[in-house]
């Protein structure tokens, strides 16, 4: 667990109801919109690769490639095994608020440092991805419901997080060092595989396609609103 010091990356304005809003402070607000009880909060990025700047109101959405998300997977000895989600975990008390715990679950874990948050990737449920068959009961004000295995009900929020890019890596893919104790391997996956659940290594990288198992059907669901948030704000067809 790392101490919070002050954020050094941007926040986009549509994030203000997150921004500076004390973890505790935040719970009581969601605690308000629902009869279940909350007992914590969790939260977790998503990393596109090859992401152009973000549109100002002079500039235009700019074309580039099918946009790839940084999936990891599990270590072995954790719960869901070997299964594969984007980067995340429980706020801490450190954490000045729950963007400032996104970026750090994020440096923790895949070892990326934030350059920007751009946005809330909205949960719509399962339901509006079409995937499985689950009521909608566990959408909350954008967020997901979920309960741990001690019985504990955690609301998560996952934001799109820019990475900075070092001097030397202009041109290249951010470098992506894993902590071992919780993820083994990574991939860079587009929108396509995903849905097929098979994702194709890039070149130099042993073997050639890996079938892909996600954590849940809800960390699915967000990765494909994800991709609809990219198209639509970022590089539209």
């Amino acid at each position: 667990m790392a101490t919070s010091s002050a954020p050094s990356f941007t926040t986009h304005a549509s994030l203000s109801k997150f921004a500076n809003i004390p973890q505790n402070d935040l719970l009581r607000t969601l605690q308000a919109r629902t009869s279940k009880h909350l007992d914590g909060l969790a939260t977790g990025g998503v990393v596109f690769q090859d992401y152009p700047p973000m549109p100002t109101s002079t500039s235009s959405p700019t074309s580039s490639p099918s946009p790839r998300i940084l999936l990891v997977q599990r270590a072995p000895t954790d719960s869901m095994p070997l299964r594969w989600e984007t980067p995340g975990g429980a706020v801490d008390d450190t954490d000045a608020d729950i963007l400032v715990g996104a970026c750090r679950e994020v440096v923790e874990e895949v070892g990326l440092v934030a350059a920007s948050v751009d946005a809330l990737v909205a949960y719509r449920g399962r339901k509006g991805q079409g995937i499985g068959d689950a009521e909608e009961d566990d959408v909350l004000e954008g967020g997901y419901m979920f309960h741990t295995r001690s019985g504990k009900t955690i609301v998560k929020f996952t934001f799109v997080i820019r990475a900075q890019k070092k001097e030397e890596e202009e041109g290249e893919d951010v470098k992506v060092r894993l902590d071992p104790d919780e993820h083994v391997d990574y991939l860079w996956a587009t929108e396509e595989e995903c849905r097929s659940r098979k994702v194709a290594r890039k070149s130099g990288r042993e073997g050639d396609t890996v079938d892909i198992e996600f954590t849940t059907e809800a960390q699915e669901a967000l990765l494909m609103s994800a991709f609809a948030w990219f198209k639509e704000n970022v590089a539209p067809s």
